[in-house]
């Protein structure tokens, strides 16, 4: 659950970022916001992964673990760095992790911003974490739950 109450009716930017260890089956398979995928450069990822088929990435107030997963975060990015338009419903959002399996390890983070944000260095940011963590592409998994973090133990 993010600590900040979005404003019903304006558009917020929210930006996922970062990977997991996902422990599917004995495979070292990593996810992001939107992916599951082997860590190696030859793997195309997928994001919804049998058995189950199971959309898998941070769903905002999701909270179903099923084939349709919201929001859909885009294409495969290999910095693992996502941005959505997102328009506040008057309170916080709720954040989950959706895959086949509960035994991840690690943390993604999650920014909020308004979305005038994007345009202006000077305008105040409302955030889940900072800015800073999310430019740090493809840096190892967390493997420690931390406060604005979506948790990977579904």
């Amino acid at each position: 659950m993010s600590l900040t109450t979005l404003q019903n009716g304006v558009t917020y930017k929210i930006r996922g970022c970062g990977t997991v260890a996902l422990a599917n089956d004995g495979r070292p398979d990593d996810g992001d916001a939107e992916y599951q995928f082997e860590p190696t450069p030859d793997h195309m990822p997928a994001n919804n992964v049998p058995p189950n088929c199971v959309d898998v990435g941070i769903g905002i107030n999701d909270t179903v673990n099923d084939a349709s997963k919201f929001p859909s975060w885009g294409a495969f990015s290999p910095t693992h760095n996502y941005t959505i338009n997102f328009i506040g419903l008057g309170a916080p959002i709720g954040l989950d992790f959706h895959d086949c399996f509960g035994d991840n390890v690690g943390s993604l983070t999650v920014l909020i911003f308004p979305r005038y944000r994007f345009r202006s260095r000077s305008a105040p940011s409302l955030r889940v974490r900072r800015q800073a963590e999310c430019s740090s592409a493809g840096a190892p998994p967390r493997r420690s739950a931390r406060s604005g973090s979506t948790s990977t133990g579904k």
